[in-house]
């Protein structure tokens, strides 16, 4: 009977796996990429802090300089 268990519960497990792997797929599908999509389409501007401007070729941000000196090290 003990080994019977055992084989069940290795099947039970591989199961369990086989279907959390398919509702998470599926969940991807269904709900995050119609989001993504639908945010990417309409509010792309919005997301990335353009301020709707569109003649921009690039989605990087200018970094302020940082003075790197000796007292900027001991304020770390």
């Amino acid at each position: 009977m003990k080994r019977i268990w055992q084989k069940w519960t290795t099947i039970t497990k591989k199961v369990a796996k086989s279907i959390a792997s398919i509702v998470l797929i599926l969940v991807f599908i269904f709900i995050f990429l119609p989001v993504s999509l639908v945010l990417k389409t309409f509010f792309k501007e919005t997301l990335l802090g353009h301020g709707g401007s569109l003649q921009k070729n690039t989605y990087w941000r200018k970094r302020q300089k940082i003075k790197q000196d000796l007292h900027f090290a001991k304020e770390q």
